[in-house]
């Protein structure tokens, strides 16, 4: 018969014990799927990486509990280990239970026990773990001992929540024992996968006929992360609430401030997450007025250019040599870039791309066969390459 319990995590490789019968869902999943999850109320555990007030571990619990589900730790257990007065108030209980901890050397002033469902390796601490465990209903607790100066006992200095990637694979036998006792569940070890020491996403959108990366490039890329111990999983616009699961984020679409990647960017860095391309580069270098100012500013060679308004429109491009090439300033992949062979051509096209765009720049052409390609990571240089374009383009 399949279990009642869900058990609650942020990344489901934060779980490494399996039981076939339960459940383990991402936390983002749980809030997003609510009671279509499974049949309702049933128990929870929450073992998110925080509960600090109103992050997705806090929600979990709040969600949960306004659902009817019987959620371990509950809101109140959240808030109450976050209430120092609180913890106070019981710690004279769980003070009486340390002990004299006489085989513990002299010269050690601190230690520090971690509870897995009010279970402990060390049997001498059992009652304490347990009764830890009954009055703060934490699924997984750290607690601080320090030695007293003058009796040279030990008192509890602070307590602590964990998450599950704090358990030492050396203490899994506890782990299970106390999970096992909690949910009345045969747990063990599941296989272990492999881990790996960061989850790479590559955000792509696997219908665009022209995309900056194609699915072969992307899987080469992911081989090599593969050897550089990183694990890469392609994702796409519709992933955006999964995002805080990875490490880091690769955009290879192409990107537009008005835009899906420049939301995915920005939600990135706001998770201090490392992102290419970040939302002030794609904020930058979208924008080809911005560009042409910071380039002149700067003073890097480059064809003239010239800003132009609606309002300056009249009477420009007489004096002009032809030809000229027209562009919104907002695109990129030589979208909205057209070559003008007169002041008539050119007074049409730019009616036309005023209607997009109330700035628009005209430059004078430069026949190359090529263009150079700098690519710069951190400040720094990092290739050059010629971009060459299709035959008569």
């Amino acid at each position: 018969m399949n279990s009642d319990h869900l058990v609650v995590v942020e990344k489901i490789s934060d779980f490494r014990w399996n039981d076939p019968d339960i459940e383990i869902i991402t936390a983002e999943r749980f809030i997003a799927e609510g009671s279509r999850i499974r049949r309702r109320p049933g128990k929870v555990i929450n073992l998110c990486r925080s509960y600090s007030y109103l992050s997705i571990g806090y929600y979990c619990s709040l969600l949960a509990e306004a659902r009817g589900d019987r959620v371990t730790p509950s809101v109140e257990t959240i808030l109450d280990l976050q209430r120092k007065k609180l913890q106070a108030a019981s710690l004279p209980t769980l003070n009486r239970l340390v002990g004299s901890l006489k085989e513990v050397p002299k010269s050690v002033r601190s230690l520090t026990l971690h509870v897995f469902f009010g279970e402990i390796e060390d049997q001498q601490l059992a009652a304490l773990a347990r009764k830890s465990f009954e009055i703060f209903r934490c699924p997984l607790l750290e607690i601080e001992l320090e030695r007293l100066e003058k009796s040279g006992g030990w008192q509890i200095s602070a307590l602590h929540p964990l998450e599950p990637r704090d358990v030492d694979p050396e203490r899994d036998v506890a782990f299970i024992r106390g999970l096992s006792k909690f949910t009345r569940r045969a747990w063990k070890p599941a296989v272990q996968p492999r881990t790996y020491r960061m989850d790479l996403a590559i955000l792509h959108d696997p219908k665009d006929p022209l995309p900056p990366s194609n699915l072969k490039t992307l899987r080469r890329i992911s081989s090599i992360a593969e050897t550089m111990d990183i694990s890469v999983e392609l994702i796409e616009k519709k992933d955006l609430s999964r995002l805080t699961q990875f490490d880091a984020l690769f955009i290879r679409e192409t990107t537009a401030v008005s835009h899906h990647t420049f939301q995915f960017a920005r939600m990135a860095q706001s998770e201090g997450m490392p992102v290419i391309d970040d939302p002030a580069s794609i904020l930058r270098c979208t924008n080809k007025a911005f560009l042409a100012e910071l380039l002149q500013e700067n003073g890097v060679a480059t064809p003239k250019t010239y800003l132009l308004s609606r309002q300056s429109l009249a009477g420009f491009g007489i004096k002009l040599t032809y030809p000229v090439v027209l562009k919104v300033p907002d695109g990129a992949f030589s979208r909205s870039v057209k070559k003008a062979d007169d002041a008539v051509q050119l007074q049409a096209i730019a009616q036309e791309m005023l209607k997009e765009s109330d700035v628009i720049l005209v430059q004078e052409f430069m026949y190359t066969e090529f263009d150079w390609r700098i690519g710069v990571l951190e400040g720094k240089p990092l290739f050059a390459a010629q971009y060459h374009m299709c035959r008569d383009h």
